[in-house]
């Protein structure tokens, strides 16, 4: 089942139960063998289809997505201003240096 089980061959669901999988909370193996095997496994970042080029081990695609992917959509700094925009990390200064927040 879902907890014996983790996609790392493209697939979008669960080929047990069909339940629908994001990338960010898929299930664990309970043997850590085939976890860290699995975990070392090469995957293109999620956000491939924004432009992100990264192939990286599947175990750190967290880690790459909070820390280092550029394409990675974030909300603006001044959200709690009251600005709803929503930018790519490497679009932020851009954002605000248009923007009028700071004015």
């Amino acid at each position: 089942g879902c907890n014996n089980y983790r996609n790392a061959w493209g697939e979008t669901s669960c080929p047990h139960c069909k339940v629908k999988w994001e990338l960010r909370k898929l299930p664990l193996f309970k043997d850590r063998r085939r976890e860290n095997i699995i975990g070392r496994l090469p995957v293109y970042c999620p956000n491939k289809e924004k432009g992100c080029v990264a192939v990286l081990s599947l175990q750190s695609v967290e880690v790459h997505l909070r820390d280092t992917c550029a394409h990675e959509t974030v909300p603006c700094k001044f959200k709690d201003l009251g600005c709803t925009k929503e930018v790519f990390k490497k679009d932020q200064k851009v954002h605000l240096d248009l923007s009028d927040h700071l004015k």
